[in-house]
């Protein structure tokens, strides 16, 4: 969840209800992810640096604590892809081989 909060917030500032509606672009089902963890998750964030928080108060009505990804956040995200494409190409690897092995084998039973 981390990851999609922040991948979200490098379209620009945004505040926590608005993000859990975001997240079901890749895939979570809004529902799920309710916003006690969304806005525990986003405390988390920034106590790590990854995102900052600040009272947005443009419009009338309640204050948004808005929500913006920080250099450090980008920096993560960058090197959690990095991993990402190395497992998903042992992944690929795998399948593979599993692929290729099972049609020969279906090709000698048959």
């Amino acid at each position: 969840m981390e990851v999609v909060l922040l991948t979200l917030l490098l379209d620009g500032p945004s505040y926590g209800y608005k993000l859990i509606e975001d997240a079901a672009s890749y895939g979570i089902n809004p529902e799920m992810l309710a916003r006690g963890v969304a806005y525990k998750i986003l405390r988390k964030l920034e106590m790590m640096g990854f995102v900052e928080s600040y009272w947005d108060t443009s419009e009338s009505g309640m204050p948004k604590r808005m929500y913006r990804i920080t250099d450090a956040g980008k920096e993560y995200l960058n090197s959690w892809a990095s991993e990402i494409h190395e497992v998903i190409e042992n992944i690929e690897k795998i399948v593979e081989a599993i692929e290729s092995k099972v049609s020969v084998e279906e090709a000698q039973d048959t």
